[in-house]
């Protein structure tokens, strides 16, 4: 401090070089009437009106609406709810923005929706004359496939979305929102989402319409890739509220069951990759021995002498340049037999770029990143529900960034897991989930464990008893 005061009084010891300057000498730099048109000074003052987006140009839009600190769930352009980052796994977004420059798609990693049921109801075309149009019975997704005209209006923390179609007697709005009250810490901190329907008759006839929603259970929607769980749904009533509660346990052992002996799929021990078959640049020409691995990587935790790793083995010299190459790694065709894949998995964390995925029927039905770390960790499919189908696995690196580079080896079948982490209860995506009516005639409110095999939307509307 005594330095910094020495300098001041220096400083301060200088001739002026300018001034003394009074007010008169700004006004003609800065006047103080500014000549503003009148009219132009009332436009700022005048209620201005919000900034509607249509379907499709609102496809890409993502208004958060998943609640205080309880992760991320987008309100889409159309009303659907999606991203659903609220499962506590590490989503690499990168770095410098990639998300502005390139939004993301909307997805969702689960089932979830709403859907209305249209009928006509009241007079009879016969009393109605020439002008009755008959609109029978409709079910209608909501979202941009169930209606023509979807519009969207954000006004953070409220999103609103309009569902119009001149073939519907019926037109609906959406107030979409977590709770955000100002002062009210306790009730803006719940993690919910908040979907407000209304539906307008736009017709001359009665109509009577129906609102349903669904939820399929993902409690342990990452842990039940490598465990056994057993996801269980329940109605509760009370009062006016109808809730879908939905929550999971661990699958008791099948302590009698014998397990059938590990297939070694591939251990990639040897100097090329045979039967799979490498697309694009990121996977070189063989796969990498340990001798050869870049000594900045360290140790990839391989399981023998040759592992999947598209840095060293990218035809490059530099890192930048490594990570940069792309491409793809297809197995060839197996059939299922066993309920385990089990595998070493290492490279970056790019949900769906840098990532190991297992298709069945051209579909990717599970799929698995690295954590941004050279070191390989074992992962454990859970493949039962597939069993006797044939399916391919897939190495990807799609990923020219930072950590742009996937590692693969050891691949097994088995009837057994590797040890999880711990725990279920103590997995980061382990909890409950659920989807309250609130407000409701409870007289006419209904709720479903499960949907019957109907294709959704209609499943939503079966039943009619709480099951």
């Amino acid at each position: 401090m005594s330095g910094l005061a020495a300098g001041a009084l220096t400083l301060s010891g200088l001739p002026a070089i300018a001034g003394p300057f009074t007010r008169q000498d700004f006004e003609k730099l800065v006047p103080a009437d500014k000549k503003l048109k009148s009219e132009w000074v009332k436009s700022l003052f005048a209620r201005g009106s919000p900034t509607i987006y249509r379907w499709p140009e609102s496809r890409r839009i993502g208004m958060p609406v998943g609640g205080l600190c309880a992760g991320q769930v987008y309100l889409g352009g159309d009303g659907r709810l999606w991203h659903w980052d609220i499962f506590n796994q590490h989503i690499h977004s990168g770095t410098s923005g990639p998300h502005y420059a390139t939004p993301m798609e909307p997805a969702a990693p689960f089932a979830q929706g709403f859907a209305l049921r249209i009928k006509q109801g009241g007079r009879s075309r016969r009393e109605m004359g020439a002008a009755a149009i008959s609109w029978g019975e409709q079910t209608r997704a909501l979202d941009h496939t169930g209606w023509r005209d979807v519009t969207f209006s954000g006004e953070y923390p409220i999103g609103g979305v309009e569902y119009r179609d001149a073939d519907s007697p019926v037109a609906v709005s959406l107030e979409a929102f977590s709770p955000f009250i100002p002062l009210n810490v306790d009730d803006s901190s719940l993690p919910a989402t908040v979907m407000r329907f209304k539906a307008t008759n736009t017709s001359k006839q009665k109509v009577e319409v129906v609102l349903a929603g669904w939820l399929e259970n993902a409690v342990a929607l990452k842990s039940g890739e490598t465990q056994d769980v057993l996801r269980t749904n329940r109605v509760v009533r009370r009062g006016k509220l109808t809730f879908l509660e939905c929550s999971a346990r661990p699958a008791p052992a099948d302590n009698a069951r014998t397990d059938r002996p590990d297939i070694l799929f591939d251990d990639f021990e040897r100097e090329t990759y045979a039967s799979w078959t490498a697309e694009g640049t990121a996977f070189g020409s063989d796969p990498v021995e340990k001798s050869k691995v870049i000594d900045y990587q360290g140790d990839l935790a391989m399981h023998g002498q040759h592992a999947v790793n598209t840095h060293s083995a990218a035809p490059a010299s530099d890192v930048l340049a490594r990570d940069a190459q792309t491409g793809t790694l297809t197995s060839p065709l197996f059939t299922i037999e066993r309920d385990y894949i089990r595998f070493l998995i290492g490279g970056g964390a790019h949900a769906g770029k840098t990532c190991v995925n297992l298709l069945v029927g051209d579909k990717i039905v599970l799929s698995a990143t690295g954590a941004n770390d050279n070191k390989m960790k074992p992962v454990s499919w859970s493949v039962r529900r597939w069993a006797g189908k044939t399916a391919h696995i897939q190495a990807v690196d799609k990923e020219t960034g930072g950590w742009g580079n996937i590692g693969l080896d050891h691949i097994v079948f088995s009837d057994r897991p590797d040890a999880p982490a711990g725990p279920l209860a103590q997995q980061l995506d382990f909890g409950t989930m659920g989807l309250a009516l609130l407000g409701g005639n409870a007289k006419d409110d209904f709720g479903q464990a499960a949907l019957t095999g109907d294709p959704l939307p209609a499943a939503a509307f079966g039943g009619g008893n709480d099951n």
